[in-house]
């Protein structure tokens, strides 16, 4: 019966005799390079949230923010009604309204398609150029990474973008009711990072024996935000510092040369 004891000294010497006889052996370990830096790049958008005023039976208005009502008199006629000024708070996020399509980088001027920048969040609102004109903005201010809290008042005396009537539904005498709509412009500013690897070559190969001059087969990535990344290769190795060149495709195992 071969001991326990036996078998380690087994073992020590075939490490023995391949350290001996084959000194050119090369361990391969999985190596790679995750340096990178980090742009951060800002992206504008123009949404155009808005007030919708509806009028109730009794021929006021009404309408509804963060789930609560809110209600103001009807200052025009019954042809012609028109909500009195108003004030009403809201939350809203950003993200259900159209989204930067580029980010620039503010020191190169370098601009990037949105699918390449990561971590958008918010990071300033204004209102629009429209303020005073189709509604008054009272307060704002960026609530979180994707939500923006606003104040504005809208009503008579402002601007109406959108007037119609309700699709079968009427006062209860029968006559139309209507509904009034007053867009409240933003300017909206939201931030990301880009990230920039280092153009190095990455190898990744399952740890193994290799002599020098045996061809491995490894996966280089080339990390580039603007580069796709590349098909696996066949490196040789060249020494016992696991110094590497890259086989040329066309040519075959039998044509390598140590």
């Amino acid at each position: 019966m071969v001991t326990i004891a036996k078998r380690l000294n087994i073992s020590l010497v075939f490490i023995f005799l391949l350290s001996v006889f084959l000194p050119n052996l090369a361990y391969i370990e999985e190596a790679s390079a995750s340096s990178y830096k980090e742009i951060t790049v800002y992206g504008y958008a123009d949404p155009k949230p808005g007030v919708h005023w509806g009028q109730k039976d009794n021929g006021d208005f009404f309408t509804v923010a963060q789930g609560r009502e809110y209600h103001t008199k009807n200052v025009g006629t019954k042809a012609n009604p028109i909500p009195a000024k108003a004030s009403v708070p809201d939350r809203i996020d950003m993200r259900n309204y159209a989204m930067p399509r580029l980010y620039r980088d503010p020191l190169t001027d370098k601009e990037y398609p949105a699918s390449e920048v990561e971590d958008i969040v918010l990071e300033g609102v204004n209102f629009g150029t429209e303020n005073g004109k189709w509604y008054k903005g009272l307060n704002i201010r960026v609530d979180g990474s994707y939500h923006v809290a606003i104040y504005t008042e809208t009503g008579e005396g402002y601007e109406e973008q959108k007037r119609y009537k309700y699709d079968g539904i009427t006062m209860p005498d029968g006559s139309p009711k209507w509904a009034v709509e007053y867009h409240t412009p933003l300017k909206v500013t939201w931030v990301g990072k880009i990230r920039i690897y280092d153009e190095d070559l990455v190898l990744k190969a399952d740890k193994t024996i290799a002599c020098v001059g045996d061809t491995i087969i490894v996966t280089p990535t080339l990390y580039k935000s603007d580069a796709p990344k590349i098909s696996e290769e066949k490196y040789q190795i060249l020494n016992d510092k696991l110094d590497y060149v890259l086989v040329n495709p066309d040519e075959s195992d039998a044509n390598l040369t140590d």
